[in-house]
């Protein structure tokens, strides 16, 4: 079961009204679980690719996490994690980190975290979430990749329809014997 407490089920809710009444159903992705629970939210504004976690806190409460990612394939470096040490006092609200791929040690996605209490979530302060997530990827999307490696989510996408071009799914014959 995906919902640990009812706080965090009224805020999934609470969001999904939230996010389809200010952006319109074809642009929120509802995510869902293995088990076709909708669990979570996922949308493109401007160059980022942003998620949207509903989660228990504190066994009664919720928060939620709003989840930009800036880069893909990005190597990790000590440059790079400078840069980061850096950066993140000048970000009023959240921070950038970086997400390690498990199968592949080394290499990951630059991300921005933002983190807000579900209890008193307001409109206004979700969409400053997006609107401040979606200006920062737009801004430090292109530096990252210049300086560090990797791709934005832009040429990550464009990689991925080339592949899907150069190597079309096969279709199975059908036996007739």
């Amino acid at each position: 079961m995906f919902f640990q407490n009812d706080n965090q089920k009224q805020l999934f809710t609470k969001l999904k009204d939230l996010l389809t009444t200010y952006y319109g159903q074809k642009h929120v992705n509802i995510q869902k679980d293995n088990d076709g629970v909708e669990i979570s939210f996922r949308m493109i504004r401007g160059s980022a690719d942003i998620q949207i976690f509903p989660y228990s806190f504190r066994k009664t409460e919720s928060m939620v996490t709003l989840l930009a990612i800036l880069t893909f394939q990005t190597p990790y470096s000590p440059e790079l994690a400078d840069w980061i040490v850096k950066i993140n006092p000048k970000i009023t609200f959240g921070g950038f980190g970086f997400v390690e791929y498990k199968e592949k040690p080394g290499i990951g996605n630059v991300v921005l975290y933002y983190d807000m209490l579900g209890k008193t979530l307001t409109s206004d302060e979700l969409y400053n979430a997006l609107d401040n997530a979606s200006w920062l990827a737009d801004k430090w999307d292109d530096y990252i990749v210049e300086h560090f490696g990797g791709l934005t989510n832009q040429m990550s996408y464009e990689q991925m329809q080339k592949e899907k071009q150069q190597n079309p799914p096969q279709q199975e014959k059908e036996n007739w014997e």
